[in-house]
């Protein structure tokens, strides 16, 4: 403890000098409570009065920054930066629940004919927009059509035509079937904003949608939000929102303990585990720990070069690693041991749940390496095969728990007489290499996959179409075209079975653990639930705070 104190201490100095103003405060009502966490309730209203918060409106402050370069709130924009705040200004037709399916949201209803080609969406009536506006089916195909100039999302909707029928009715005409379409409807990508919130060049103005909160003001570090009061849902507990961008881990930890910031680790990456080890014992903090989420850690080989391109040293590496204990020791049990290229059990949809993945078994990892002809000839604990030691490089990114696993994965294919070289990039320019193949091994994580259906993740990694395809199958490609096309849930759960399945002959990988998302909050915040990484905000609405003395 007395080892991060006085470190801590000189930083919040910093903090103090450099830091932007603070968020405001005040608590009242409650309502229901997170995951899971620490902190009594005597703890929380002592801090409560300790950090002088008043009682008259409900304030929030958040801190992001985790892997984000700022906070954008143009819907329009390219990267994560412009999705974290999209479902909570705007809104898409349906909505994604914590739980990974999807209900009304500005469609109170949809159907489609038989040949799944053409989708009917009955708006919501009585929705307007910040501005006081109405939303209607004209802004539906408004944004629709802006999102279809870029090729990429106009095929994960399935290349549709748009039609507005009436005021509060609107289709979707698709070239073919195509199964991933409501996930696409439901998702962050594609909320509606005003049109009235960009000039004719496209250039955003003024940040206007139908979401439970409002921008009031904004800049790339520091967003203030209000609430809408004449949301059609109702309007949220909270009156205000701040959200700072900060992104740095200690800063924020710093930030939260001197009481400038109410939730960090939004997202639910990017606390370091020992601190969460020490913030779960401060009563003024709840820590809530998740661990149903479909985000996966995995390593990716170049097939087409050595010594990726044989089989056996895939399957070796896959059996020299240990991941019982890298989840345990490495990452402190906040993760969980992976399985297979989707989840480690049914409670991730979609999970082919017959496929055991790869115990440890150094044995036979040394087994496969000799039998592929790698050979420790001068016993330097480093094999080798025509001269050549088995070395190879792993690329990993400077973010969240990469450098210490790759050191573990060092360590234990060391016992089996590889060798690993580490280096450390930038992501863009990792994705970048192993788009023109030069590599040999690079750290992954799982693009496009989510809780609804993982498609898109399929597609990005294992198609000989993706953007970051590791292989060319034609196997894989033909399972996951049928899988696009079909639209029966059961027909497509065998699919996938076989898609896993495949994956996992296959082996472009070493699929290593679902890493557990940690989120802390001061203890009289009541009502926050996960939602996913690319907009963690999605479930603001249902926040609360509870009253001094509550």
């Amino acid at each position: 403890m007395k080892g991060h104190r006085k470190p801590l201490t000189f930083v919040l100095l910093v903090l103090g000098l450099v830091a932007a103003a603070a968020c405001g405060r005040a608590v009242g009502a409650g309502s229901r409570t997170g995951v899971s966490g620490a902190g009594s309730r005597e703890g929380h209203a002592a801090a409560g009065v300790a950090a002088g918060r008043a009682v008259g409106g409900q304030r929030l402050c958040i801190a992001i920054g985790h892997g984000l370069d700022y906070i954008g709130v143009d819907p329009f924009g390219p990267g994560r930066e412009d999705t974290l705040l999209a479902t909570i200004v705007y809104e898409p037709l349906l909505l994604e629940t914590a739980d990974g399916k999807l209900e009304p949201g500005l469609a109170e209803r949809w159907e489609s004919d038989p040949s799944g080609t053409r989708w009917t969406f009955y708006l919501r009536r009585g929705v307007t927009f910040h501005d006081g506006t109405p939303f209607d089916a004209r802004a539906v195909a408004w944004a629709y059509e802006r999102y279809l100039k870029d090729p990429d999302k106009a095929r994960r909707l399935g290349e549709p035509q748009i039609q507005v029928v009436d005021d509060y009715t609107v289709t979707f005409r698709l070239k073919r079937p195509h199964a991933p379409f409501l996930s696409v409807v439901g998702n962050f990508s594609t909320v509606i904003p005003s049109p009235k919130s960009y000039d004719g060049q496209g250039k955003l103005l003024r940040p206007i949608g139908t979401g439970p909160f409002q921008v009031r003001r904004f800049t790339r570090e520091h967003v203030v939000l209000t609430r809408y009061e004449n949301h059609w849902r109702q309007a949220p507990p909270l009156k205000e929102v701040e959200v700072k961008y900060i992104p740095d881990p200690i800063t924020m930890i710093l930030a939260l303990e001197a009481g400038e910031v109410d939730v960090i680790g939004a997202d639910g990456y990017g606390i370091p585990h020992n601190e969460i080890r020490r913030l779960e014992q401060d009563a003024r903090f709840r820590v809530l720990v998740n661990t149903e989420g479909s985000a996966l850690e995995w390593i990716g080989f170049n097939l087409h070069r050595p010594p990726f391109d044989d089989l056996r040293v895939r399957q070796a590496f896959n059996y020299a690693i240990d991941r019982e204990a890298i989840t345990r020791r490495v990452l402190e049990g906040y993760a969980v041991p992976a399985r297979g290229p989707i989840g480690y059990d049914a409670s991730i949809p979609w999970t082919n749940t017959a496929i055991e993945g790869y115990r440890h078994d150094p044995d036979r990892a040394r087994a496969l390496l000799e039998d592929a002809g790698w050979i420790d000839a001068d016993r330097d604990g480093i094999r080798e095969r025509d001269g050549q030691p088995l070395r190879v490089t792993l690329l990993f990114e400077p973010t969240r728990d990469w450098k210490l696993v790759a050191e573990a994965l060092r360590t234990q294919l060391r016992q089996v007489g590889m060798d690993i070289r580490l280096e450390m990039r930038d992501g863009a320019i990792i994705r970048d290499m192993q788009k023109r193949g030069e590599f040999q091994a690079a750290a992954q994580g799982s693009i496009g996959k989510n809780l609804v259906d993982p498609y898109y993740y399929l597609i990005w990694y294992y198609s000989s179409w993706g953007r970051g395809t590791l292989l060319r199958d034609p196997e894989l490609d033909r399972l996951i075209a049928r899988s696009m096309a079909t639209l029966d849930r059961s027909e497509r759960q065998q699919l996938y079975d076989r898609i896993q399945i495949r994956i996992m002959d296959t082996l472009p990988g070493a699929y290593l653990h679902h890493p557990a998302r940690v989120t802390v909050i001061r203890a009289d915040v009541e009502g926050w639930e996960f939602a996913g990484t690319m907009d963690p905000l999605r479930l603001l609405w249902k926040v609360s705070r509870r009253a001094a003395g509550g």
